[in-house]
């Protein structure tokens, strides 16, 4: 009887071999369960980042069109404010002019 002959037919190899494999199962179910726990914490996490860069665009895209609305008064105002600078020189100049003429009448 050889070496390998003996040791695989020993009451102690017959006990371990089961224990090592039912540890070894164990031990590769554990580590596939914390893997698929893993990653599900990651799709969690990427989902939530997901729907916080939505928000962040959504935000940006109202600022935007708040910011165009703004641009559109600003130039509202402007050319108000030009059309008003043109009708009080114009006021001015013909309220020298009245003045002008009434001085030159007495």
């Amino acid at each position: 009887m050889n070496d390998a002959t003996r040791i695989a037919d020993s009451t102690t190899f017959k006990l371990v071999v089961p224990v090592l494999q039912i540890i070894l199962a164990a031990a590769a179910t554990g580590s596939f369960a914390w893997l698929i726990n893993a990653v599900s914490t990651l799709q969690t996490t990427l989902n939530g980042f997901q729907t916080s860069q939505a928000l962040t665009t959504q935000r940006v895209e109202m600022i935007e069109r708040r910011l165009d609305v703004n641009e559109r008064i600003i130039d509202s105002l402007r050319s108000t404010t030009q059309r008003l600078d043109i009708q009080s020189t114009g006021f001015s100049d013909n309220l020298k002019s009245i003045v002008h003429s009434a001085e030159t009448r007495k």
